[in-house]
């Protein structure tokens, strides 16, 4: 079954609802025919189910019912922002093993480079937030937030276990936390001494997530694919 975006908010049982010309053109790649039914997604914990069909050169759907799934446990990824191609790939990624909030780091590192993410890419990486989204059938779109200071993220995530990404010798956990986490990466060569000793200071946990140094981007993956297998346990756990 094909699954469509819609604004969050919209749905509701017997709307009828325009997709947009995104949307539109998806299902017509996708060969979806008139009155088939599809998948329809907020990104804000509703989903539902409707019938699409074409109407004057567009796409419309009639929702037929609607399901409201919780909100996440937090989840949340910090990672310098100095190559906004991978940091586009990695928000795509992010979104599948289901983080909740994606924070673009400035960092001493990644402020030199002339291809980082900026304010004005933020609609374009959302935009492939939503997309990831839609591929792999989440409820819950993660906030993305435009690039932040390093010095303001260390406040971040203040009701989380906070790991930081490390590639030396450092603490590997025995058992992954199935709370509230948040993650913070260095950028492409790393942070700089000055910046770990204040992540330090601000209380969060250097961790060794595999035996070689690992690029920012898979590093993040790395604790983000902790986080969520442990969070599949648990709920398979809950429900023996």
């Amino acid at each position: 079954m094909s699954s469509v975006l819609v604004p969050a908010g919209a749905l509701a049982p017997g709307a009828t609802l325009q997709l947009s010309a995104e949307e539109a053109h998806h299902l017509r790649v996708r060969r979806v025919s008139s009155a088939e039914r599809v998948r329809l997604l907020d990104g804000a914990g509703t989903v539902g189910l409707g019938s699409a069909r074409e109407a004057d050169g567009g796409w419309e759907v009639t929702v037929e019912s609607i399901a409201t799934v919780p909100s996440p446990v937090e989840l949340l990824l910090a990672a310098g922002a100095g190559d906004r191609e991978r940091f586009g790939w990695l928000v795509e990624k992010a979104t599948e093993l289901g983080a909740t909030r994606i924070i673009p780091v400035e960092t001493e590192r990644s402020l030199s480079v002339s291809g980082r993410v900026r304010p004005e890419h933020m609609e374009r990486l959302q935009r492939r937030s939503l997309e990831a989204l839609k591929q792999s059938g989440g409820a819950w779109a993660p906030r993305l937030d435009e690039p932040m200071a390093f010095s303001r993220v260390l406040d971040s995530g203040r009701d989380c276990t906070r790991w930081l990404a490390s590639a030396s010798d450092e603490h590997v956990p025995d058992v992954i936390t199935r709370g509230p986490l948040a993650v913070l990466v260095g950028p492409e060569g790393g942070l700089t001494a000055s910046e770990r000793d204040m992540a330090l200071q601000a209380g969060w946990q250097p961790v060794r997530l595999a035996p070689a140094t690992l690029r920012f981007e898979t590093a993040a993956m790395a604790a983000l694919a902790h986080a969520a297998a442990a969070r599949v346990r648990m709920v398979k756990t809950e429900e023996r």
